[in-house]
């Protein structure tokens, strides 16, 4: 109890994190993305604002020069009114004195009558002068106002364009921004990532595997070859060389060996299969050949890296055949000069193949003894005789290394579907079926992918695909 509640604990912390880091990177990438895109605009803008300050400061510094300028000449102006107002006012008061009772009664009539009409007429003079005054001090006193606001208005585009100098990016709001425009698309992501294993597997397990349960199986060979016999297994194997037979093996099996073999190095298990014998291992084997007449040579056969790989030597009579992964081929024991017989069979006409993705097939044709490696050993399996009908066995995907090729192969769904949600079975297995040998890995891997392996299924998938 305690290790399923620690399971579905560190379930759901995985899940939380997860979701966690699909909200922070799609917050971040969204953001980055308005960030950069703001960040051209606003440089831009930027660019064009500070533009248009420097030549409004140009206008507003003509205008403040006007401004000043007017002022200047509205002063000169009203310091010559002034003068004129004062001196009108001097002459009048000049005029109101020689104006006496003295001057009525006795003195000259007609230039007291003059003195009286330029008195007026110097009156008239000084009000206008001083209506003059009042209007250049009003016309003074606007000016002054439009030079403030020249001045006011030339301060604050000075502050703006300081502004914009040392303007620094909002990080803040740019997150912000961010999450608004990506909530959405994180809102799926999350969902997809919560509900789409679960829906996916539904999917699988009630409409995908029913219609590939029902599709007509493959069959390699039209023969139903028994002449398959293993002989022994072990960690470690002795076979026996007799005269004329050949032994090809790779360098990290061969473990012991009679002196007296001639011996020689094989660049590739078969130069019609240049790439399969690369991706599977089959390179630089060493190939020692019994030429003394009437003598057994004894080889031992281990593996010096994997201690869990265990040996199966397996005879193929003439006339049978055999489909193998190459990458389980350690070892091939072919009698005189006889080379192996490695067919590359594609089953593009199968529609079973495209949905499973298992395009081609290797088949090894007889006479010749197999030398094959497995986690913990391989287990042979015989399925119906010549005095028994036909069987049916049914195997987790992927544990089977080889089989004969007059079996026929199919496919069936897992037989529970919580083993399957769960992870603990694949979604389908495999199902042969008529009269031949099954040889399976005793720890087959399956399907079953965890999340740490994923780039491991993806590349065994490959091979697969290919048939290696």
């Amino acid at each position: 109890m305690q290790s399923l509640l620690a399971k579905i604990i560190a379930w759901l912390a995985e899940k939380a994190v997860t979701v966690v880091a699909i909200v922070v990177l799609g917050v971040v990438a969204s953001a980055l993305w308005i960030f950069i895109r703001e960040q051209q605009l606003r440089e831009r803008d930027r660019t064009v604002r500070q533009q248009q300050i420097v030549a409004e400061l140009s206008r507003q510094e003509a205008l403040r020069a006007a401004a000043e300028a007017q002022i200047e000449r509205l002063a000169t102006q009203i310091a010559e009114e002034s003068q004129r107002v004062e001196r009108a006012a001097r002459l009048v008061r000049t005029l109101g004195d020689l104006d006496t009772w003295w001057q009525r009664w006795f003195g000259d009539v007609e230039q007291a009558r003059r003195n009286r009409e330029r008195a007026e007429s110097l009156r008239r003079l000084q009000d206008q002068a001083a209506a003059r005054l009042r209007e250049l001090d009003l016309g003074r006193a606007e000016a002054g106002e439009r030079l403030s606001g020249v001045l006011a208005s030339e301060t604050e585009l000075r502050r703006e364009l300081r502004a914009l100098e040392i303007a620094q990016p909002e990080w803040v709001r740019y997150v912000v921004r961010g999450w608004e425009r990506a909530q959405i698309g994180l809102m799926i992501a999350v969902a997809a990532y919560l509900f789409g294993p679960s829906l996916w597997k539904l999917w699988a397990y009630f409409l995908m595997a029913p219609l590939l349960a029902r599709a007509p199986g493959v069959r390699v060979g039209s023969t139903e070859a028994a002449g398959l016999r293993p002989e022994t297994k072990g960690v470690s194997v002795d076979l026996s060389l007799w005269p004329g037979e050949c032994l090809e093996v790779r360098q990290r099996f061969l473990q012991a060996s009679d002196e007296g073999l001639k011996r020689r190095t094989r660049l590739l298990l078969d130069w019609r299969h240049p790439l399969t014998s690369l991706a599977s291992g089959l390179v630089e084997l060493t190939a020692l050949r019994n030429q003394r007449a009437g003598t057994e040579a004894r080889v031992t056969l281990a593996d010096s890296r994997a201690a869990q790989q265990e040996l199966c030597v397996l005879e193929v009579a003439a006339g049978s055949s055999l489909v193998l992964r190459p990458r389980a081929l350690v070892a091939v024991i072919t009698p005189g000069e006889q080379r192996l017989r490695l067919r590359a069979r594609w089953l593009l006409s199968h529609w079973l193949s495209w949905a499973m993705l298992h395009f081609r097939v290797f088949e090894l044709q007889g006479p010749c003894r197999l030398v094959i490696t497995g986690t913990r050993g391989v287990r042979v399996e015989t399925l119906g005789g010549s005095d028994r009908p036909p069987a049916r066995r049914r195997i987790n995907r992927g544990a089977a290394i080889g089989f004969s090729s007059g079996l026929e192969h199919r496919v069936v769904r897992a037989e529970t579907f919580w083993a399957y949600y769960r992870g603990h079975h694949p979604l389908l297995d495999d199902l042969f079926s008529g009269n031949g040998t099954l040889l399976c890995e005793q720890a087959g891997r399956g399907e079953t992918d965890s999340s740490g392996r994923r780039w491991s299924a993806a590349w065994n998938g490959f091979l697969r695909a290919i048939g290696l």
